[in-house]
């Protein structure tokens, strides 16, 4: 080599720039203090070994600022991007809650139909349960005594007990032409519309389609799930058979 030797360890300092350059774009498992001296002494032309410690020493400490400076900025881009995504999920959670009080919003305008649906419901049951109970007095099964009966009997007077009449020409009891899909689950192509009612409740609980942890509900299975999807509630029932049933013209 034929540059000359530095006279005080001082003059280390005006190399330190280029070694920080070398550094911060060297492969930091390749690099090592011996090669970077080396290339020190090849780019300025000057011999090193008398300040061989020195320079490897503050080559070893550069090169460790160096990489905590590299593991400080990857680390604040990731704490940038995990608070960037924080925010984001922020304001997707603010979107979804406003969409959630929106819909809710939307669930409770129709509450008038739903009552009024509700209460068709109960009526539909209400009918069914005295036609049942109507058709068990008339085959000689027990009939329910009503309290003013049951006082008369004790008082020793008789209390005559009028059927309950039911009229089998209403539009109630009219014949209905059931869906291929309806038709397909009861077995019938034709029926009114509470011995549709009937028919399904009886495969329900023929089949144990209950749901064991909430009874209001009804696990469909295959032949119900093209009538009635997954799962339908009992007084869910009476509106989808609406759009199975067609009235039979005369």
């Amino acid at each position: 080599m034929s540059g000359q030797a530095l006279r005080t360890t001082t003059d280390l300092a005006q190399y330190l720039p280029t070694i920080d350059a070398i550094l911060r774009v060297a492969d930091p498992d390749k690099v090592s203090a011996k090669r970077l001296r080396n290339a020190i002494e090849d780019l300025f032309d000057v011999d090193l070994s008398a300040y061989k410690k020195q320079l490897d020493a503050t080559i070893v400490d550069r090169f460790n600022q160096i990489q905590d400076e590299i593991e400080q900025k990857r680390r604040n881009v990731e704490g940038a991007s995990t608070a960037k995504a924080n925010i984001s999920q922020a304001n997707a959670k603010q979107v979804q809650a406003k969409q959630d009080k929106a819909a809710r919003k939307k669930k409770l305008i129709p509450v008038k139909a739903e009552v009024d649906h509700e209460k068709s419901d109960a009526e539909l049951a209400a009918k069914l349960h005295g036609e049942i109970n109507l058709s068990r007095t008339r085959n000689g099964g027990p009939a329910r005594s009503s309290t003013r009966g049951q006082r008369a009997k004790k008082n020793g007077n008789s209390v005559e007990k009028k059927p309950r009449s039911v009229n089998r020409n209403s539009v109630f009891h009219a014949t209905n032409l059931l869906s291929p899909q309806l038709a397909e689950l009861l077995g019938e192509t034709e029926l009114s519309r509470p011995a549709v009612v009937q028919k399904v409740f009886k495969y329900v609980n023929d089949n144990q389609l209950k749901n064991p942890n909430d009874g209001r509900w009804i696990i469909c299975d295959d032949k119900m799930r093209p009538v009635f999807g997954n799962t339908v509630t009992y007084f869910g029932v009476n509106k989808i058979l609406s759009k199975h049933l067609r009235r039979k013209e005369s």
